[in-house]
């Protein structure tokens, strides 16, 4: 019997989905789905599936290979109750397992009932059910199942180490696949710009949706539309930027000066605490809280009043209703 490619298996997990969690945990879930893709898999819980993967590393850093239809996704967490037999490794105890599905791969509801478009798939205690999911809801480690064929015949290979990429927009052209504080910067001025990124938002991950957004932005720019985002996208950027700064100034009072760099802008949360969010809205994904008094840098503002700054070397937004901007 030969191995179910990633993308099979990742389909049978789909059709799983809304399956009770008492009838399949999360690793009853993956083994469910590869048999229905033909395949065969026994492990007795997530951490015996961890220690049986390929090429096992951190979510950040398989991102930047690639991920691929069909990977092990795993929550790692300091402690915990898990089996005795592997305290020894020094692995420590990965709590959780799900499927990465592939960009967009379902369209699945949320635990507040909200739909929204996911990238992976698992069996949720939470929620109940095999449900989808996205990678920014705790996913730390990934890996190869070595039941599965990943599509270039050795489902074993490692995930190789690339260095971290920090690097200014427009210091280089951007395509799909690439990952970086450029690529973070340049979704942040698109969704600032209109443009759609999904339930991602300004992850640093250049994929299929922020593929879609620089090819909208090309078109509507009068720009060839090849999805690369080059010195001519980056020119045609900071016009676009520049005419929103320019509406948002209008009817201000005249400064006498433009701000130094000692005086950049800065925005300070108002509330008890509040949401740094991927995205210019509440339907984006949190990475974490602000507390009252603590201040970001000030980056710009979208056309509906959510406020973009630098927090933790990324792109956050806040909502102007727990924050302003000084």
């Amino acid at each position: 019997m030969g191995k179910p490619t990633g993308e099979a298996v990742v389909q049978a997990a789909i059709r799983l989905v809304d399956r009770s969690y008492d009838e399949m945990d999360c690793q009853g879930m993956i083994e469910e789905a590869v048999r229905k893709a033909g395949g065969s898999m026994s492990y007795s819980g997530s951490n015996a599936m961890a220690r049986a993967v390929s090429g096992l590393t951190t979510l950040k850093e398989a991102k930047k290979a690639g991920l691929r239809p069909g990977m092990a996704l795993f929550i790692h967490e300091d402690g915990g109750d898990y089996p005795k037999e592997y305290h020894a490794d020094g692995l420590g105890n990965f709590s959780h397992v799900g499927l990465y599905a592939g960009e967009d791969a379902l369209i699945d509801t949320d635990k507040y009932g909200k739909p929204r478009s996911c990238n992976v798939v698992h069996s949720s205690a939470t929620m109940g059910r095999v449900a989808g999911s996205t990678l920014q809801n705790g996913w730390t480690h990934a890996g190869y199942f070595r039941e599965i064929e990943y599509g270039d015949g050795d489902s074993a290979a490692p995930v190789p180490s690339t260095p971290p990429s920090s690097q200014t927009l427009g210091s280089r052209t951007l395509k799909r696949g690439d990952t970086g504080s450029d690529v973070q910067e340049m979704q942040a001025n698109l969704m600032m710009l209109g443009y759609d990124l999904g339930s991602y938002g300004a992850d640093g991950d250049f994929g299929s949706r922020t593929e879609k957004a620089v090819m909208a932005f090309q078109r509507s720019s009068a720009l060839d539309v090849d999805g690369k985002f080059g010195p001519k996208s980056f020119s045609a950027m900071k016009s676009s930027l520049a005419s929103i700064k320019k509406e948002q100034l209008e009817g201000q009072p005249e400064q006498e000066a433009p701000p130094s760099a000692a005086e950049k802008k800065i925005i300070t949360v108002t509330a008890n605490s509040v949401n740094a969010r991927v995205g210019d809205s509440t339907e984006y994904d949190s990475v974490g809280r602000l507390d009252e008094g603590e201040s970001i840098e000030y980056v710009a503002t979208a056309p509906n009043g959510w406020n973009a700054g630098r927090w933790k070397n990324r792109i956050v937004w806040i909502s102007p209703e727990f924050s302003k901007v000084t």
